[in-house]
């Protein structure tokens, strides 16, 4: 593998009213700086908002008053293209001072159907780690969920308050997509910058892992530090990134040696971006 297959050139960020989706962009936009890549941005108007104001039982409870109401079609359209003109003018505003290309587009519909669509043609897909109604819940928002499962891309996902910084952690297990993520945390590393290769292997394989990860690292003018991770579970993970906010973690969607379900116990914990590699 070499680094031409791993060159990220388009970046589509998906966003909505949440804390998360803020941190999102700022994390894509700081990615498309790096990379020198083009970022797109995607509001997605829920269609299922609609439906729902549609039902002649559905009632919300208002913000203010705190009292319930009956949902009404034309004030969901309202709050839409609200909404919508928000995102536009945060997404403008945070990419006005950065020399990359952007765009930005608003769509209709389910909103999980409307990123995987839109995402494509694109290199990168970056999201919030939840939506606006789980701001405060520490679990994984259905877009997040959909695209782990089903997005053909690279997948960038981006708690409220995480921030892109060093040391860059890099899970790597041996495998193509292991490999693939090595190189792209060489790829957005600067010089006399930190990155941690954590290496999950057994003790037969921890040597050849150790030696083909400071193969594909040679010649690199940042700091490279080698850990192993004694115990192979989310749990040991968790101990050395639960408390790290800033940085980015890059790691295969499905590491080998860990429980099939582990990326969604690990991710709504940590505080920090993560980046998935298929």
């Amino acid at each position: 593998m070499n680094e031409q297959e791993v060159e990220i050139r388009r970046i589509l960020v998906a966003l909505d009213a949440s804390p998360h989706s803020r941190a999102a962009l700022e994390a894509a936009a700081e990615l498309a700086t790096r990379l020198h890549a083009a970022l797109r941005g995607l509001f997605v108007e829920d269609v299922r908002l609609l439906q729902l104001a549609q039902l002649p039982f559905s009632q919300e409870i208002g913000q203010l008053s705190a009292s319930w109401r009956q949902l009404n079609t034309a004030r969901i359209e309202r709050e839409l293209r609200v909404q919508a003109k928000r995102a536009r003018r945060t997404f403008a505003l945070t990419v006005k001072q950065m020399p990359v290309a952007s765009e930005f587009h608003v769509t209709r519909g389910v909103v999980a159907s409307e990123v995987l669509a839109a995402v494509g043609d694109a290199d990168l897909l970056v999201l919030g780690r939840a939506g606006w109604s789980r701001v405060l819940i520490k679990q994984l928002g259905s877009t997040a969920r959909t695209a782990l499962a089903a997005a053909p891309n690279l997948i960038l996902i981006v708690p409220a308050g995480g921030h892109l910084g060093w040391p860059v952690q890099v899970i790597y297990d041996g495998s193509p997509a292991a490999e693939k993520g090595l190189l792209i945390a060489g790829s957005i590393m600067g010089e006399g910058q930190w990155l941690n290769v954590l290496l999950l292997a057994g003790e037969a394989e921890l040597a050849v892992f150790h030696d083909q990860a400071q193969t594909m690292l040679r010649d690199r003018d940042f700091n490279i530090g080698y850990q192993t991770l004694a115990r192979s579970n989310v749990s040991s993970l968790l101990q050395l990134l639960e408390f790290q906010s800033n940085g980015l973690l890059v790691m295969p969607l499905k590491p080998a040696l860990l429980a099939e379900d582990a990326l969604l116990t690990l991710l709504p914990r940590i505080k920090m971006p993560a980046l998935l590699v298929r």
